[in-house]
């Protein structure tokens, strides 16, 4: 395979980023992003604000605005922890923290470029250039002048993009059924336990509680949460020095859509673990809750193995039938919204153990929520097949990237057809 040494501005017509101004926001008008609002293959259209059709000219004419076929960059902040294609033509323009290329497609492929900047040796490469203390970045002219290696035929280019797009492909489409199975298991508890919707309401009666929660069914009960966890704690609050190799610290940030990533997570020492394991040992079925800083992450604890947990409260339910209860408890907005106007600190939010010990919520009669676990586990379930999945298949996609980008894997020698099968299966 023939390669060609450059910079990246050698490949591309254009290297910019988005608006250097942030025009004000409105209710109703066009998305404008930002780095928060990049996602593995796009960006959240929901998390994005709006701005005036009038600014929104303004910025398509200083060309923040992203055309079909484009790169977009994370690059101020969390530097290049986003890379994608702009697959589509979309009213959206960007900010400033977003950079664009804009390939010469005569010379490069758009799939292949951004496949190749995901490539570990690539963003190693790159993080040499970030500068900034407050906000560390990389600037335009460092992208312009960054070096690179690919193959010369366009053709190969291509082939090494699909075969790396079969495994993104999947990805992305169990990642959309997670996401609907969540707002699945998000509906049936807003139309059971908020709505009291539940099966066989016609026959209940409706009571006032006397307390916050006003009218409720007739033999619910308003009660804290210790009445239905074994235990409620936390984990660690110290600084606990990493290490090459040993157990997984989890933290609030590596809780995301009820999952743990432990692909982001640091290593500790036994000694530690063991320390914070006498506070609090995460176990199949627990939930647990970020409760300092950015409050409100979730998740259910799936696995075999030991980890440890830092400022990440853990609750331990009576019965499995009641964690998928807790789950959907705190997965619910508006349940969230309402107990987050009570957290404590101003610099930094947080709650106590002691509030969420004795945290009021309605509880239901047992047959409601054994009925209620019946549905929903399945789903939960099925989520976290799909999350597995995708865990698996982001594995063997970053062992074979650098691979091929790097032409240690001739791609003429790979059956593209056959890859796309394996990834199918």
């Amino acid at each position: 395979m023939k390669r060609i040494n450059c910079n990246l501005i050698d490949v591309c017509t254009k290297i910019t980023d988005g608006a250097h101004w942030s025009p004000k926001s409105v209710k109703e008008g066009i998305p404008m992003a930002s780095v928060k609002d990049m996602t593995d293959f796009g960006f959240n259209i929901e998390s994005c604000r709006k701005i005036s059709e009038e600014d929104y000219k303004k910025l398509v004419k200083n060309d923040c605005k992203p055309l079909k076929n484009d790169i977009l960059i994370a690059k101020d902040g969390s530097y290049l922890k986003h890379v994608f294609v702009w697959k589509e033509e979309k009213d959206l323009a960007i900010l400033s923290s977003i950079a664009i290329l804009r390939p010469n497609l005569e010379k490069i492929d758009s799939a292949y470029l951004a496949k190749y900047l995901q490539s570990p040796f690539v963003k190693k490469s790159m993080a040499n250039y970030v500068s900034g203390a407050a906000i560390p970045r990389i600037i335009l002219k460092d992208f312009k002048q960054f070096s690179i290696s690919i193959p010369k035929k366009i053709n190969e280019q291509k082939n090494i993009a699909i075969i790396l797009s079969n495994y993104d492909g999947l990805i992305e489409n169990n990642e959309k059924r997670i996401k609907v199975l969540e707002n699945i298991a998000k509906l049936i508890y807003e139309e059971w336990f908020v709505r009291f919707k539940f099966p066989g309401h016609e026959k209940v009666k409706m009571i006032d509680s006397e307390t916050e929660f006003g009218i409720i069914p007739e033999g619910w009960k308003v009660k804290p949460f210790s009445d239905f966890c074994s235990k409620i704690t936390d984990g660690t609050h110290e600084v606990i020095k990493p290490v090459k190799d040993g157990f997984y610290m989890v933290s609030a940030t590596n809780l995301k859509d009820g999952f743990i990533d432990f692909s982001r997570t640091h290593f500790i020492s036994e000694k530690d673990h063991k320390k914070i394991m006498l506070r609090s040992k995460p176990e199949k079925g627990d939930i647990l809750f970020s409760k300092i800083g950015t409050i409100g992450n979730i998740a259910v604890v799936k696995q075999d193995f030991e980890f440890s947990i830092k400022n990440i409260a853990l609750f331990k339910p009576l019965s499995n039938e009641l964690s998928s209860f807790i789950y959907s408890y705190f997965n619910n907005d508006s349940n969230l919204a309402n107990f987050s106007t009570k957290a404590s600190g101003t610099s930094q939010k947080f709650f106590s153990l002691a509030f969420l010990r004795n945290m009021n919520m309605v509880y239901p009669e047992e047959k409601i929520i054994l009925n209620f676990d019946r549905v929903v586990c399945p789903i939960l379930e099925q989520r976290h097949i799909l999350n597995k999945k995708n865990q698996n298949l982001r594995k063997t996609r970053d062992l074979l990237l650098p691979k091929l980008i790097s032409g240690e894997i001739d791609v003429t020698k790979l059956d593209i057809k056959l890859n796309q099968e394996i990834v199918n299966t």
